[in-house]
């Protein structure tokens, strides 16, 4: 019994243990278009889920998440178009897997309505 808790007990800590390694890091916050300054990251992360927040009801926007392994030349890891479900909910959730980046940036490419657009995203290794 006492090996079944003790399993069950390292388990629970590797569990935690890997959720300390995810990053959070405010990417964009703001209503112009463009890309946002970058992020060194302390580590090349490879995994990451983005939330997308708007100030208001709007009727399309679009956002990247771009990377570098330089830090000179960034690329679009992926471009997500907000849609109208999105945009009246005021939230978006979107993904990408298995590209590691060391410099990390948001791109605003599209806000016709000018709403404040938030990304927020987490990285995992």
């Amino acid at each position: 019994m006492k090996k079944i808790v003790h399993i069950g007990l390292i388990i629970a800590i590797l569990a935690l243990a890997t959720i300390s390694f995810a990053d959070s890091f405010t990417l964009i916050e703001k209503s112009a278009t463009g890309a946002a300054a970058s992020q060194v990251l302390i580590k090349p992360l490879k995994d990451w889920t983005c939330q997308v927040t708007t100030s208001k009801v709007a009727d399309n926007a679009t956002v990247a998440l771009e990377g570098s392994v330089t830090g000179e030349y960034f690329g679009k890891m992926v471009k997500y178009d907000l849609t109208a479900s999105d945009l009246s909910e005021k939230t978006a959730f979107f993904s990408v897997t298995g590209i590691p980046v060391k410099y990390v940036r948001g791109n605003l490419l599209n806000n016709p309505d000018n709403a404040t657009i938030k990304m927020s995203c987490i990285g995992t290794e």
